[in-house]
């Protein structure tokens, strides 16, 4: 069951980090050409802000626990993703 719930968070975050470092890169329009078509709707700056989350919640499902410092931040971030 550990190993598991690791894959699980490492995919998770991999696939938070591509797309946290999309939004992060591109202009809205690059992003509404690309099949994210909300990013048309909305300011640059909600999607550098959800963009900068998504990397945030990357890095707070692996690194606390890998690194053995403030694990209790791996639950939040997970957390994190239903608010």
């Amino acid at each position: 069951m550990h190993v598991a719930m690791w894959v699980v968070a490492v995919v998770l975050a991999v696939v938070l980090l591509a797309t946290g470092t999309m939004k992060l890169a591109r202009t809205n329009e690059q992003l509404a050409a690309s099949g994210l078509g909300w990013t048309a709707d909305v300011s640059t700056v909600t999607v550098k802000l959800i963009g900068a989350a998504e990397v945030l919640v990357a890095i707070g499902l692996t690194l606390p626990a890998v690194l053995g410092v403030a694990e209790i931040l791996v639950p939040l971030a997970a957390l994190g993703l239903y608010c």
